[in-house]
Formats: C-alpha cells, structure tokens, sequence
C-alpha cells in the first residue's frame, strides 16, 4: 500500500472521526432521556472504533514514512505530526463526551432510582388507603351481614307465625267442609222426603180424581140405562114390548140415601 494511500486514509478517517464527534456532541445537546443515552453510546461506539482504525493506520503510515526516502521523510512526518495533533485533541473530546456520557448515565440511574423509591412510596401509600378502605369495606359489609341475619330471624319468626295461623284456618275450612257436607246431606233428605211427600199427594189426588172418574161414569151409565128403561117401558104401555123392570131401583135408592 502506497504511502500517499494511507496518508488519504489517515484524513478520512480524521473528517469521519470529526463528524461522528459533532454529532455525539448535538446527541448530548438534546433533552436527557433514556432514548437519547442508548444513541448517545452508540455513537461513542462507532467514534472508538473509528479511533482504532486510525491508530492501525498510523502505524501503517508510520512504517511506510521510515523506508522511504529522506525528502518523502520529511515531508510524511510533518504531516504525520498533524494527524497525531489532530487524533489527540479527537481524542480528549472522545474522552470529555464519554465521562460526560457516563455522568449522565450515573445522573439518569439516581434519578431513575429516585422516581422508583418515590413511586415506591406513592403505591406504599396507595396501598395503605386501599388497604384501610378494604377494612372499612369489610366492616361494612360485616354490619350488614349481622342486619341481614337479624332481619331472617325476624322473617323466620313471622313465617312461623303466619304458618301457624294458616293451619288454624285450613282447620276451620276443613270443619266448614264437614258442616257445608251435613247440610249438603240434610237438604238432600229434605228434598228426598219433599219429593216423596209430593208424589204421595200426586197420588192420593189422581186416586181422587180417579174415583171421581169412576163415580162420574157410573152415574153417566146408570142414567143412561135408566133412559133406555123408561124408553122401553113407555114402548110396552103402547103395546111395543114388556114393561121396564126395577132391578135398578134399589140401587138408586141406595144412591141417593148415600
């Protein structure tokens, strides 16, 4: 590798180093946060490893300065000089950002460590009123549990009550029953000797009307034959046949003495 290469190499990796070291130092200008820690190391990272590369290419250059000759000597060392300036005072910046980065990371990991404890404290606390409002709760609820068991006493004591009573009155609709049965019983009878009292006089009166019937034929009949006797009496009186006998006679005398 040519000497003049490396001496190309050596500036680019310094204009690298140079813009990688502004742009750790505008990270560092930024609101602190954890965000901007974790970009700020990664960009130390990538400065450290841009600084290695400049060493090895140092060496690499310095090598190549001492077998040259006198006149390349003289001119590559001065240059050499410079870079090695220039690397140095990269370097103290290297070296002012990385404590300033570690102090940062220190400062975030107390105050980290602050806002934990005081979140700490802040959920003790929470905990504690919680706490107190569960056993207040818990008191409360216990309250209403013993309310609750004395207002069922209560209850039971009114159920037995009310059951008693509606055994009283099932006993009485059960006497009702029987009673409303009897009558039921007795009005029937009633009715059965009515019915029967009508059906004897229903009888009586058709026997009455029957031998009203009867005595209203017989008399119709006897009149009737009475007639046809007379009728034939009066034909015999006119030579037409035997006078009427009085066979009936005694009958109607015995009718009208009744």
């Amino acid at each position: 590798m040519s000497i003049g290469y490396l001496a190309k190499d050596i500036e680019c990796l310094l204009s690298e180093l140079d813009e990688n070291l502004s742009e750790l130092k505008a990270i560092l200008k930024d609101h602190i946060s954890q965000k901007v820690i974790n970009a700020a190391n990664d960009k130390l990272s990538e400065v450290i490893l841009l600084a290695e590369r400049i060493k090895t290419s140092k060496i690499s250059y310095k090598l190549e300065i001492e077998v040259s000759n006198s006149h390349t000597q003289s001119l590559h060392s001065k240059k050499l000089i410079q870079y090695e300036e220039t690397f140095k005072e990269f370097m103290v910046l290297v070296e002012h950002y990385t404590n300033q980065l570690r102090e940062i990371s220190t400062c975030e990991s107390i105050e980290e460590k602050l806002k934990h404890e005081s979140r700490a404290k802040k959920l003790i606390v929470w905990g504690d009123k919680v706490q107190d409002k569960t056993q207040e709760s818990i008191n409360n609820m216990t309250k209403i549990t013993t309310d609750a068991e004395r207002i069922g006493d209560d209850i039971m004591r009114d159920l037995e009550r009310q059951t008693e009573t509606l055994n009283r009155v099932q006993r009485n609709f059960s006497n009702v029953d029987n009673n409303v049965t009897t009558a039921k019983m007795a009005v029937n009878a009633i009715a059965k000797s009515i019915l029967r009292d009508k059906f004897v006089k229903v009888m009586l009166i058709g026997i009455l009307i029957l031998s009203i019937a009867c005595v209203c034929v017989y008399l119709i009949t006897s009149s009737f034959n009475e007639s046809n006797n007379n009728k034939g009496f009066r034909d015999k009186g006119h030579g037409r046949g035997p006078p009427p006998s009085d066979q009936n006679t005694p009958f109607k005398e015995n009718l009208q003495s009744s």
